[in-house]
């Protein structure tokens, strides 16, 4: 495609390629708001996650059940909206996201810094990117 290729058309004709690419293995399967962002007028970012081996077929096979409709509730009652609660429990590890909120929980107990400006922004971040448990796993050996 030429630089001067019509914007407006680009995320449709992305869209086939990617949609093979994740079928395959190769690319983690993202919603269209989460892979295409807008930077401002006649910009966008692309967002492609290679896929680890083994996680493509976790992600197909996982359905929510009642403890994800408690995880999701959970989610909620922390701030996070229903429709990011849902792509949470639906796309992550039902185990992972439950240690997740108990460490946030402890996070927010301490009045930690890190939780204090947007605790429903880092909890989602924090289970997007598991890095409460390494905070987690360092405070249980001390």
């Amino acid at each position: 495609m030429s630089r001067g290729y019509d914007t407006a058309n680009l995320r449709r004709k992305l869209k086939h390629g990617i949609v093979e690419l994740e079928k395959a293995g190769f690319l983690l399967p993202l919603a269209d708001d989460d892979r295409f962002r807008k930077v401002c007028c006649g910009e966008w970012r692309v967002l492609f996650e290679r896929a680890r081996p083994g996680l493509s077929e976790q992600h197909a096979e996982f359905k929510p059940s009642s403890k994800g409709d408690d995880l999701k509730a959970a989610l909620v009652d922390r701030g996070v909206t229903a429709t990011v609660a849902q792509h949470i429990v639906t796309r992550f590890p039902l185990d992972r996201v439950g240690a997740q909120l108990e460490e946030f929980d402890w996070l927010k107990s301490r009045s930690d810094r890190r939780v204090s400006q947007n605790p429903a922004g880092f909890l989602v971040s924090a289970i997007k990117a598991a890095y409460l448990t390494e905070v987690f796993r360092r405070r249980r050996h001390r």
